[in-house]
Formats: C-alpha cells, sequence, structure tokens
C-alpha cells in the first residue's frame, strides 16, 4: 500500500542491528570476492590511519588490524558495533551514519567499505564524505553487490519465500541499485564525489555448499528471510526451511549448491588539492 513504505536509514539501521550475529555468522562461511579485492587494491601499509565504512561485524577491519593499521570502524547499527568489537578489540569503533560521518577533513590514508553502498540513501553525499576524510592522494576501496548470476537458484528461493513468508518490505528512499550495479554510473559517483582517480573492476563472485539442506539451513537464518517472517508464527522459517531444501533438493539431486554473482569494486583516490 503507498504510504507505508519505512524509510531506508531506519529500515536497515534496525534490520542490521536485530540480526547483527546471524550476519556475522554468514560472514564467517562467505567470503566474497568483492571484498578480498577490495583490500587487494587498497593494500594498507604499516601505520596507516584507515577506516571502515560501514563495518558491519568488523570482518574488513581484522583484516587491515592485520597489515598493520590504524583502524578505526563507523557503522550505524549498534548490534553491528557489539559483535565487531567483540570480534576486532584492537579497533576503535564508533556509530556514524556514512553520509555524515563525525571526523575532520583529511583524518586518514586509506578508507574500505565491504558491501556497504547500497544501504545509503544518497550515494553522493556518501562518497563525498569519504573523499572528504581521506587525505589528498588517500584511497577508497569499496564493493558492492551487482547482480546474481545463478538465475535457477534464485527463482527457486524467491518462490518458496512468496509461498512461506510475508511479502517483501517495502523501503523508500534508498539508493538505485542499478547505479551501484553499472560500473560506469558508480565510476561518474565517485567522480562528481571529488576524487580524482576512478577504477571500477567487475569481479566474479561464487559460494558453495555441500547440499540444499546446508544452504537452506543459512537462508533460513538471514536477515531477509527473518524480516519476511516478522509477525508469523514461530516455526514458519523453520518450513521456509524445510521448504526450500525438498526443492533445492529437486532442482540439484542432494548435490552442492552453488551461488553464483558479481560484485563491482571501486577503487578512486582522492585528487590532491589545487
Amino acid at each position: 500500500m503507498a504510504g507505508t513504505a519505512t524509510p531506508a536509514r531506519a529500515f536497515y539501521t534496525r534490520i542490521f542491528s536485530e540480526f547483527a550475529e546471524e550476519y556475522g555468522a554468514r560472514h564467517d562461511q562467505v567470503r566474497s570476492a568483492g571484498r578480498r579485492r577490495a583490500l587487494e587494491l587498497l593494500a594498507v601499509r604499516p601505520g596507516e590511519r584507515a577506516l571502515d565504512l560501514a563495518c558491519g561485524p568488523g570482518n574488513l577491519a581484522a583484516d587491515l588490524l592485520a597489515a598493520g593499521a590504524d583502524v578505526v570502524g563507523v557503522d550505524l547499527a549498534a548490534g553491528m558495533l557489539r559483535v565487531a568489537a567483540r570480534a576486532v578489540p584492537g579497533a576503535r569503533l564508533a556509530r556514524m551514519d556514512l553520509e555524515r560521518l563525525g571526523v575532520r577533513d583529511g583524518a586518514f590514508d586509506a578508507a574500505a567499505c565491504g558491501h556497504g553502498l547500497q544501504f545509503v540513501s544518497d550515494l553522493g553525499r556518501a562518497l563525498a564524505e569519504a573523499c572528504r576524510v581521506l587525505r589528498p592522494g588517500g584511497r577508497l576501496a569499496a564493493s558492492v553487490p551487482a547482480g546474481v548470476r545463478s538465475r535457477r537458484l534464485a527463482t527457486v528461493i524467491v518462490r518458496v519465500a512468496d509461498r512461506c513468508l510475508n511479502p517483501p518490505p517495502e523501503v523508500a528512499g534508498a539508493v538505485d541499485r542499478r547505479v551501484v550495479a553499472d560500473p560506469a554510473a558508480l565510476r561518474d559517483a565517485a567522480l562528481a564525489a571529488g576524487f580524482g582517480r576512478v577504477e571500477v573492476e567487475r569481479v566474479a563472485t561464487v559460494a558453495r555448499w555441500e547440499s540444499p539442506a546446508a544452504f537452506a539451513a543459512l537462508a533460513a537464518g538471514w536477515w531477509d528471510a527473518a524480516v519476511r517472517a516478522e509477525g508469523l508464527p514461530p516455526d514458519r522459517l523453520e518450513r521456509y526451511r524445510d521448504e526450500l531444501g525438498e526443492a533445492l533438493d529437486r532442482c540439484f539431486g542432494g548435490g552442492p549448491v552453488e551461488l553464483a554473482g558479481t560484485d563491482n569494486v571501486l577503487f578512486a583516490v582522492r585528487r590532491h588539492d589545487p
């Protein structure tokens, strides 16, 4: 119904805070190729000041720390920050909005963002803030999901979810996902935000589970399924898990399940002041 959509910032802040533990558990199983490539491009050096934007459970912050950087992680979801505090005690953490960073100009040498830009309300503002807090010549590396190539698998998931769960929630004011999925549009947004050198790579991603049941168990615990089960009987997620496992078993014959997709990886360097 018109007028019932939840503002994107409020929706994602609540969801990622409430389901922070599940989010962290999923990332223990799945290491995105796009995130790994972003870290490679960023190539932080010991002693550099690094900012982890939308740090979530602290996966990238941990890698930045391991490289010897002085790390600050920021996120709007308080639940994520609690998980990150346990996982990455060596990082400094703060609750901040990517579009309104409470950080002085030029405070960091490098910034990373792993699958966070697709959740902002204003992509240009978020990129401009990232540019502002970097020193001249400072680098930003960010990964964003750009599409799913496992069409058959995606179709099965959607059909079972539509049968067992509530309709997907309406979210208002989120960034147009087509922009972050389009390398040229993403590059243009970074240039408009004040970066000088900007490159966008497309990276193939594949996650693999040994059986349909293993994948279904993960899918039932993921935030997008959990939010669609809100207000339903407590056993509805179990029904979703069981029916998804059975449907996938029919499609894949009990064998491994692979989820293939594509990430865009943005690498941008702040121009030197004139």
